[in-house]
């Protein structure tokens, strides 16, 4: 899925739009299937990565909803969510990189005396 392929991305955004739409949400049952949050994780992930794909931005993704007229409270509280949850995997990326490393390392027994 790229820019240069939009049917792709907007197949598979309705694809993902439609699972989420489909997943039991817990209103009518005690709790949640498991398989529900799957579903919507994975819904999440490929709008975001459709997101990132399209070349967009957090910017213009809060610029748009100020102008659908998105309650301010909520894009604040999106753009903070965001924003963060961008911090986070940041830092998952730091994390794995820096652990790459350190299996090398050893692996070339570098910590050997």
């Amino acid at each position: 899925m790229s820019p240069k392929h939009p049917g792709l991305v907007l197949g598979a955004g309705l694809a993902l739009s439609v699972l989420a739409a489909l997943a039991p949400a817990g209103l009518s049952r005690p709790s949640v299937p498991p398989w529900s949050w799957g579903a919507w994780a994975l819904a999440f992930a490929g709008g975001a990565a459709a997101f990132r794909l399209g070349g967009s931005t957090l910017a213009q993704l809060v610029r748009g909803a100020r102008a659908l007229r998105v309650p301010p409270r909520l894009v604040d509280v999106l753009e903070a969510a965001l924003s963060r949850l961008a911090a986070m995997i940041d830092q998952a990326r730091a994390m794995l990189r820096a652990e790459a490393v350190e299996r090398a390392r050893l692996a070339r027994g570098a910590d050997l005396p």
